[in-house]
Parts: C-alpha cells; structure tokens; sequence
C-alpha cells in the first residue's frame, strides 16, 4: 500500500519571521496611550505570550487599556502587519523539489487568523475548515 509522505511545519517563527509585523502592531497599542518605543528589540517579548498581559505587564497598562491596545494592535495586524512576515533565509530551497501531487494536506494555525490557500489567481487550491477556538468567542 502507497502512503503519501507528510511534512508539518510551524509558519511563524519557522518558516517565517513574524517580528516586524508583531512589533509595529504592539507600536500601535502602544502609540493609543502615547507611549512610543524606538527600540524594537525591546518589543520582541511581545512575540509568543498573550498581548493581553504583554501589554499590562511590561508596560503597566490596566486590563482596560490593554483591551484598547490589543484592539489597535489587531487594527494594524490584520490589515498590514501579516504581510510583514519575512521567510527565513534558506526555507524557499528546502522547499524546491517537493512533488505538489504526492501533498495530502497543507495545516495552518493561528488564534486571530484562518488560512485558504489560494493560487496566483485567486482561486482555492484546496477546500479548508476553519476552527476558532474558544479564544475568539470575545472578538466574534
């Protein structure tokens, strides 16, 4: 019996850096309540924990205003912090070379996020279910 090989990766932090798009989004929180952060390193620990407490403990904001700063960073994110995502170096070559007909299935994650794999045109390459989990039941 023929079993088509299965490879799984993470996409942030795996194959692409997500750093600058979650720091320019946790800039906007930020900027809300006038704070301004020139030194990105300094909001890379935003990367990874809720934004939530991010925002409250490494900036001393209250539960309320971090609400206002997840709001402005989701603002930035979801229209043109995802795209900042950059691959990293030597991912496109450790793809080359994999038979697209021999892919059983393509998974994606993220808690804000769903993914539909589109082609050049637009058009799905694949059907996709979404699930959400209970996370996002504030934000629907």
């Amino acid at each position: 019996m023929y079993r088509k090989q299965v490879i799984l990766f993470d996409l942030d932090g795996t194959l692409t850096d997500p750093g600058i798009g979650i720091t320019n989004g946790a800039r906007k929180g930020l900027e809300r309540f006038g704070i301004q952060e020139p030194d990105r390193t300094k909001l890379y620990k935003f990367i990874g924990p809720p934004l939530l407490e991010s925002f409250q403990v490494y900036y001393g904001l209250t539960p309320e205003q971090a609400e206002e700063a997840v709001a402005a960073y989701r603002e930035y994110y979801g229209v043109t912090g995802l795209f900042e995502n950059k691959v990293y170096e030597g991912i496109p070559e450790l793809l080359i070379g994999e038979d697209a007909s021999q892919v059983a299935g393509i998974g994606a994650g993220g808690q804000m996020h769903g993914l539909v794999v589109l082609d050049k045109d637009d058009n799905v390459i694949r059907p996709a279910i979404l699930w959400n989990d209970g996370r996002t039941a504030a934000q629907v």
